[in-house]
């Protein structure tokens, strides 16, 4: 999960959760599993950007998966995301990307949502550990 601290050394104008030298640092460590925002609805991002702007400023950052506070701004951020595709801001292979890892963590197949291929990590259950005298 990307918090929302601002990491002045990393990036000045941007908490880490909307700024892609984050998520590109985050990758560069070698986590190739999913980027999760906490919630845009916390007033380190609220109070500057809405959740119309900061779900597509996420996902463009390189979030996969963008938390609200509740459901009642999932169409905000739907709208959000939507527009700003259409208008070239956040490009529909990220946005692909993005939906595709949330499918694949559902246990879903990615492929089947997306019109275009999309590169992704396989992702597994960590294997249970085994109790002893049970």
């Amino acid at each position: 999960m990307m918090n929302h601290i601002r990491y002045s050394a990393l990036d000045r104008n941007l908490p880490a959760s909307l700024s892609p030298k984050a998520y590109t640092l985050l990758r560069d460590l070698g986590f190739t599993g999913v980027a999760i925002t906490d919630s845009v609805g916390m007033a380190a991002v609220n109070l500057t950007w809405g959740f119309y702007d900061s779900a597509p400023m996420a996902v463009a950052a390189g979030a996969d998966g963008v938390l609200g506070t509740d459901g009642f701004f999932a169409e905000e951020m739907r709208d959000g995301l939507v527009d700003s595709v259409a208008a070239g801001k956040l490009s529909e292979r990220r946005l692909n990307e993005a939906a595709g890892r949330m499918v694949a963590l559902a246990g879903g197949d990615p492929r089947t949502l997306a019109c275009v291929a999309v590169d992704l990590p396989r992702m597994q259950p960590a294997p249970l550990p085994l109790v002893a005298g049970g």
